[in-house]
């Protein structure tokens, strides 16, 4: 509340001034006309009239600006009544709380009484740690030749860290050059990766041929063992008929069936070549057909 009293007070001392003022300038004003006509010329009159003229408009615009400067005055007298009132009720208030106050202040007068007792067996408390204290002190001494023992330590240590800081210095630019070697060892293990999948690829592929080439050797080799056990057949037959062989004594001009079937494989033993099976080639004919008159191998 008299926060807000000091600034209206203010702008209506600043409102006086200016009255005062304007009211000497008025009253010089005055004298300047009650002068004789004949003693001034009719342009000095006229700048007389002119700046009578000014004044006159200069007051009644201040007098405007106080008249609404007095209505805003108003307006916060009744603002500051309301705040009076209010203040009031909080002052009524107040008093109930201090009457509160009161009774617990003498509830802590009781207390301070109990205090008291208790701060008389304190200061014996008080003797006993005095005593104790003395004890410290000679403590805090031994303490004090320990420390400066400690402070000489320190300053090695001190020594210490300054040269684990220039080694600190010295293996970070270690660890620099490091971080360059781990992002080249990255960009070579990733190209090695990539050749590595490429790899995989070419030997899945070889997989794949080699399963190829393995099947068809198997088919070459079952084609190897048929005819060596045509080729074993044959031997045996050879030396089985052996003896039925004809001969001029015995005058038989006929030459038996099998002797046919001999010489017709003999004629072409070169179109069943028997070679290893992984010297045979793919595009061997697996099978020829006999000559007509011969209808089986054996």
């Amino acid at each position: 509340m008299i926060r807000e009293k000091r600034p209206l007070q203010g702008q209506n001392d600043g409102l006086q001034e200016n009255m005062l003022r304007l009211r000497a300038e008025n009253n010089e004003l005055k004298e300047h006309l009650r002068t004789p006509i004949s003693n001034t010329s009719h342009d000095a009159l006229e700048g007389y009239n002119n700046m009578h003229q000014k004044y006159h408009d200069m007051i009644r615009e201040s007098i405007k600006i106080h008249k609404n400067q007095q209505e805003t005055h108003l307006a916060s007298i009744i603002v500051l009544e309301e705040i009076i009132t209010t203040c009031q009720k909080e002052i009524t208030g107040q008093q109930e709380n201090i009457k509160v106050l009161q009774t617990q202040n003498n509830g802590l007068k009781e207390d301070i009484k109990t205090v008291r007792v208790q701060n008389s067996g304190l200061q014996e408390d008080i003797k006993t740690v005095r005593v104790q204290n003395s004890g410290l002190q000679e403590d805090i001494k031994t303490v004090r030749v320990q420390n400066n023992g400690l402070q000489e330590d320190i300053k090695k240590v001190q020594g210490q860290n300054d040269g684990l800081q220039e080694n600190m210095l010295r293996l970070r630019a270690k660890n620099n050059e490091l971080k360059e070697i781990k992002v080249t060892l990255l960009e070579q293990s990733n190209r090695y990766r990539e050749y590595i999948k490429t790899v995989h690829i070419k030997n899945n592929n070889l997989k794949e041929n080699q399963q190829t080439v393995q099947g068809k050797n198997n088919g070459l080799q079952a084609r190897e063992q048929t005819v060596e056990t045509q080729s074993n057949a044959l031997n045996e037959m050879s030396r089985t008929n052996a003896n039925e062989r004809p001969t001029e004594a015995s005058g038989t001009q006929k030459k038996p069936t099998f002797w046919k079937k001999v010489k017709w494989f003999f004629e072409r033993k070169d179109q069943f070549p028997i070679v290893p099976a992984h010297h045979v080639s793919s595009d061997q004919p697996e099978n020829i057909e006999p000559e007509p008159g011969c209808s089986s191998w054996i």
